[in-house]
């Protein structure tokens, strides 16, 4: 995607109802989306952990699957910009196949539908949430009063999930080059030796007692298992990019691991100067990146829920670019590019 397409002029959500002659771009739309939301403030794939089975990560009422790619984050986006709850969304013809109506003067939610080899191109396809439709009591959420708390949170998923993959966490104790009190991972040297590596590919954390809650202590943790993930799905990229498939991962795997969000938004803050760089270099990189948050989630979750394909609602084909970078400066991305 060209620079002038990133910054040509902003494409609004109606004008994928109009039968215009020219359809507006998808790609391009994706991207502003996106960045106004991440420019102002918002952070597109924060949704809260709720006890009501009607909140969650955006799922698909036809096929009950769960959207993926970058559809996770123009859908997630709306809970905060629209008010929405319920995870529940579908098209017109989705919903009316489930015995329900969408409501008069309802404005919907542009998304993208994933082609099969289709590279990054896809297809712009039209949702509405639940709270949009009419007879579909069913799929209403409850109201905020049903969040779940750090205190109250069942982290029992998670203690699943280290079991089973067994990383090698340090607690306290830092190595040669970090103190104690750092939490983070160290990526095998060399990378693409692993798992015949010298030395590297273990995770530095902070034990429970140095965190505000159980919580933050365990989302911190998932942050660092997406870091973990990235030589197991043979992929690496610069380290703002790694970090922003880690962000948007923890949270991911929070939600599908009932793990409260950590209420600190530093880290989030402190890439985000990066990020922007970013968006302004690339326009497809939400596609490409959540293309490989997917990746890591499904390999951290797959054993642990034991999922299969099916029950995701759209299959993204999009194999996410790999890049090594040699040299002690891994701050450094231009010459990801």
């Amino acid at each position: 995607m060209t620079w002038s397409k990133l910054n040509s002029r902003l494409i609004l959500p109606d004008e994928f109802q109009r039968k215009a002659i020219e359809t507006p771009d998808i790609n391009t739309y994706i991207h502003q989306r996106i960045t106004i939301a991440f420019q102002r403030g918002r952070i597109p794939w924060k949704v809260a952990v709720s006890h009501d089975p009607n909140c969650g990560l955006p799922c698909n009422v036809r096929t009950g699957g769960r959207y993926r790619g970058v559809n996770t984050l123009l859908l997630c986006d709306t809970y905060e910009t629209l008010g929405y709850r319920s995870k529940w969304w579908g098209t017109a013809e989705e919903w009316r196949a489930v015995l329900a109506d969408i409501e008069d003067d309802q404005e919907p939610t542009v998304i993208a539908r994933y082609r099969e080899n289709a590279g990054l191109q896809v297809e712009p396809c039209l949702v509405f949430n639940a709270a949009q439709v009419c007879g579909a009591d069913e799929y209403q959420a409850m109201p905020d009063t049903a969040l779940v708390a750090n205190d109250e949170a069942d982290f029992g998923l998670m203690g699943m999930l280290i079991e089973h993959h067994s990383p090698d966490i340090r607690f306290d104790v830092g190595d040669e080059r970090f103190p104690p009190d750092w939490n983070g991972y160290i990526t095998p040297e060399p990378f693409h030796d692993h798992p015949n590596h010298r030395s590297g590919d273990y995770i530095l954390m902070q034990s429970e007692g140095y965190f505000m809650s159980r919580a933050d202590h365990f989302s911190v943790m998932l942050h660092e298992l997406m870091h973990w993930s990235e030589v197991r799905t043979k992929w690496m990229h610069c380290m703002p990019v790694r970090e922003f498939v880690a962000e948007a991962g923890m949270h991911i795997l929070g939600l599908e691991l009932g793990v409260p969000h950590c209420f600190d938004e530093y880290n989030h803050r402190t890439w985000l100067r990066h990020w922007n760089h970013i968006f302004l270099k690339d326009g497809s990189f939400y596609l490409w990146a959540m293309a490989q948050v997917d990746r890591a989630c499904d390999f951290l979750l797959h054993p642990i829920l034991q999922r299969a394909e099916c029950v995701y609602h759209d299959r993204c084909h999009i194999i996410p670019p790999v890049h090594f970078i040699s040299g002690p400066d891994h701050m450094s991305f231009d010459a990801a590019w």
